[in-house]
């Protein structure tokens, strides 16, 4: 279900002095058969509430892309970033995170929550939505909690060895 991919991105910088980011994306991985439902205030709050209900508003597939940094030499990075985007096919999206390249804010987009997961959403104006995700199948929901358990690992290993 992988599949490699040599396209070259810019980002645009989030501040007028910092240079376009490019990325190249290096692995696709694909997961059918996923649900995103939004997370009601009571699911928050733990209060017992009938006022919110929870509602699917994305059924398709996602994309677990894996990107490396090119630096201003030419040179690829060897330490990767994740970007999890949520759609139909690859060119027609619902939505997507952002970028993840560390530990801390792989803690932040993404988190297991019982038999399903939590993601925060990037959405415009740097506005942020939490979503749950669950998937219909089991094999492509353990396929996708297998890989965010090595990512996960990986950004934990990066860390102990820079010193976060």
């Amino acid at each position: 279900m992988s599949t490699v991919t040599a396209s070259i991105t810019d980002c645009g910088g989030s501040s007028a002095t910092s240079k376009s980011k490019r990325t190249v994306k290096a692995r696709t991985r694909q997961f059918t058969s996923a649900f995103l439902y939004n997370v009601p205030p009571s699911a928050l709050t733990g209060e017992k509430s009938n006022n919110c209900k929870q509602c699917k508003l994305f059924q398709g597939t996602v994309f677990v892309e894996e990107l490396l940094n090119v630096n201003e030499v030419g040179s690829v990075d060897h330490v990767p970033s994740y970007q999890f985007r949520f759609g139909w096919r690859p060119d027609k999206l619902f939505c997507e995170t952002e970028i993840i390249d560390n530990i801390h804010k792989m803690n932040e987009v993404i988190k297991t929550w019982g038999d399903c997961f939590r993601v925060m959403m990037q959405c415009s104006m740097n506005r942020y939505v939490l979503l749950e995700l669950k998937f219909r199948d089991f094999d492509q929901e353990r396929g996708f909690r297998d890989l965010v358990c090595r990512i996960n690992d990986e950004f934990e290993i990066l860390a102990e060895l820079m010193w976060d």
